[in-house]
């Protein structure tokens, strides 16, 4: 996960202002990161839901031939 430590490693001659963006560009970073994964884990979510539905209806079949 993402550490403000570990941003804030940087060398003591930086200015601060240089230190405050770095630290709001590997946040944006991790802000649109954390969106692509959440959109991922809908689509997977969704392809499960599916695949869910589909094997109960197989199954559903199933027992009727039985």
């Amino acid at each position: 996960m993402f550490s403000l430590f570990n941003v804030l490693n940087v060398q003591p001659t930086s200015p601060p202002k240089v230190i405050y963006r770095s630290v709001i560009i590997k946040q944006k970073a991790n802000l649109l990161q954390l969106t692509n994964l959440r959109q991922q884990r809908n689509k997977l979510q969704q392809q499960y839901n599916t695949l869910y539905q589909q094997n109960s209806t197989l199954q559903q079949q199933n027992s009727n031939l039985t």
